[in-house]
């Protein structure tokens, strides 16, 4: 449980999804995927995932092999959590670093700042996951987070927009505005 094994090492080519072995690094769970999994893997895989995605500077997308090949890896529960962004458990708020995740949140609308997110930028990475997650927990779909900003995230900013498009212009593009929008509080899913 949560143990984590070297395969055949960061930069190496791997074996396990053919056509695609040059241009991924995988991880591998060992268990069960189609019923939820351990605590201890998921904080694993979670931590796996955020070391690789270091090395690429938060650009590589996240993706379950049956995405790439004709598979039912890794099991409909683990997919269902990995495409959903690796949620965690909140756990006790007297005990949450709520200043650590206002730093975070701060860092990226700095980023955003300079680089607003859309489809003509290619937008890839960690602000692009944050925004698909909290869309998806405003109950706007933007088809998985997984840190690529496509058609469906354009689509469910749009929407998002429209909630607020006397401040907002609807146009599917994260700036400053609909960033603060998303994460400054005006938005809650009762507002919506």
């Amino acid at each position: 449980e949560g143990v984590i094994y070297a395969g055949r090492g960061a930069g190496i080519v791997s074996g396990a999804t053919k056509g695609w072995n040059s241009r991924t690094e995988s991880v591998c769970y060992t268990g069960w995927g189609f019923l939820e999994i351990p605590q201890a893997a998921r904080d694993s895989i979670r931590w796996l995932i955020g070391d690789i995605q270091s090395r690429y500077d938060d650009k590589l997308w996240v993706k379950g092999h049956r995405d790439l090949g004709n598979s039912t890896c890794p099991g409909n529960w683990l997919y269902d959590w990995l495409v959903s962004g690796m949620p965690m458990p909140l756990g006790d708020p007297k005990e949450i670093d709520w200043g650590g995740i206002k730093a975070h949140v701060d860092r990226l609308r700095e980023k955003i700042s300079h680089s607003p997110l859309s489809v003509a930028r290619r937008s890839r990475g960690e602000a692009v996951r944050a925004v698909q997650e909290r869309l998806s927990d405003l109950g706007f779909d933007p088809g998985g987070v997984d840190g690529i900003w496509g058609r469906k995230s354009s689509r469910a900013t749009k929407d998002f927009q429209k909630s607020f498009e006397a401040f907002l212009k609807v146009d599917g593009v994260v700036g400053l505005q609909t960033w603060d929008a998303l994460f400054g509080g005006w938005a809650t899913t009762a507002f919506i």
